[in-house]
């Protein structure tokens, strides 16, 4: 809810920042979020979501639409090919979207999910290299 309610991401964002302001904010793509830790002066790690669709805005669609949750190996791969390839991910409405991220998330609930992310790795690390969050430049 924080993602995509500007009011509810302030006071989150400010108490981890009162909290450790050395810390990283880890989220998938959000204005609201991304306004709130530059405010506050920290960082976000933008996460791409590999197996879950999203709007034009970039938020996730809710899980009740047909789709939403993206289960099919060759589309999660082609995702993934496209956010590495042109840093575009094609939204549920059919929209190709600007994204810029740090990480790539799998659920691990998904049947497959461990061989699945050996390969996305695989994907990635023939694009480019592996490097922890906390040692990307921000």
């Amino acid at each position: 809810m924080a993602a995509a309610d500007a009011a509810l991401a302030e006071p989150l964002v400010r108490a981890v920042a009162d909290f450790d302001a050395g810390l990283i904010i880890s989220s998938s793509a959000s204005r609201a979020i991304e306004g709130a830790a530059a405010r506050c002066g920290l960082r976000v790690a933008t996460t791409f979501l590999a197996d879950r669709a999203c709007d034009d805005e970039g938020l996730l669609v809710p899980r009740k639409l047909p789709d939403s949750v993206i289960h099919d190996r060759q589309a999660v791969l082609a995702r993934v090919r496209q956010l590495l390839e042109e840093g575009t991910v094609t939204s549920y409405s059919g929209k190709k979207i600007p994204m810029r991220v740090q990480s790539i998330l799998l659920h691990g609930d998904t049947p497959g999910a461990v061989e699945l992310a050996r390969t996305v790795r695989g994907v990635v690390e023939s694009v480019g290299r592996i490097v922890p969050i906390s040692r990307q430049k921000a």
